[in-house]
C-alpha cells in the first residue's frame, strides 16, 4: 500500500512543481525550482515536526509516502542541477553563485526554522 501512496503524492508534488516552474521561471532566472525547493523544505519541516510529536499519529507508510513521494514529488535537484548547469555554460555566474546560496542555504535554514517555531509553539 505505501508503494501507492508514495506514487500517487509524488504526482501531486510534481504536478504542483510543474505549475510553479512554469508561473515563475519567465524571469529568466529559476524562480518557480527555488520557490519549490524553499516551500517544500517549510512543508518537510512541519510535516516532521508534527510527526515527531506524540499526540499525532503518523503511520510509518505514511511518513514515507509524504516525505519521498510529496515532498520528493515536489521539490527537485535534477532541474536545480540542469538550470546551474545552463547558467555555468553560459558565463551568468554571479546568477549561479546566487542561486546555489540562496537554494542551499535558505532551504535548509527554512528547515530549521519552521521546525523550531512550530516546536516554540506546541511544544
Amino acid at each position: 500500500m505505501v508503494y501507492l501512496f508514495i506514487f500517487v503524492l509524488s504526482g501531486v508534488g510534481a504536478l504542483l512543481r510543474f505549475f510553479l516552474s512554469v508561473k515563475f521561471n519567465a524571469s529568466g532566472f529559476p524562480w518557480g525550482t527555488l520557490s519549490v525547493n524553499v516551500i517544500g523544505s517549510v512543508a518537510l519541516g512541519c510535516f516532521v515536526f508534527f510527526a515527531s510529536q506524540k499526540h499525532y499519529f503518523i503511520s510509518k507508510d505514511m511518513h514515507l509516502a509524504m516525505c519521498v513521494g510529496l515532498f520528493g514529488g515536489l521539490t527537485t535537484f535534477s532541474t536545480f542541477s540542469f538550470e546551474l548547469f545552463d547558467m555555468i555554460q553560459n558565463h551568468k555566474l554571479l546568477m549561479a553563485g546566487s542561486y546555489v546560496m540562496a537554494s542551499v542555504v535558505g532551504s535548509l535554514l527554512l528547515v530549521f526554522i519552521s521546525f523550531g517555531v512550530l516546536q516554540r509553539t506546541f511544544s
